[in-house]
């Protein structure tokens, strides 16, 4: 049960990062710059969105990595 709420967590972050790629790709094209006037302040919102994700799939593989070792 515990692995799959930590795998769950990681999942859900894998997709922040995705999406947060997704969003700084389109805002580096002239499409996104129309509807975000602070294009600088939209784009470092995608990569605080990036790096926290980044940060807890770490900690939640080395969750999982320490569950496998213990047994």
């Amino acid at each position: 049960m515990k692995q799959e709420l930590l795998e769950a967590i990681k999942a859900k972050h894998e997709a922040k990062v995705l999406e947060a790629r997704a969003n700084i790709n389109v805002y580096e094209r002239s499409v996104g710059i129309g509807e975000h006037p602070d294009l600088v302040g939209a784009v470092e919102d995608q990569v605080k969105t990036y790096a926290e994700s980044m940060e807890i799939i770490d900690a939640v593989t080395e969750l999982l990595n320490y569950e496998q070792e213990s047994f």
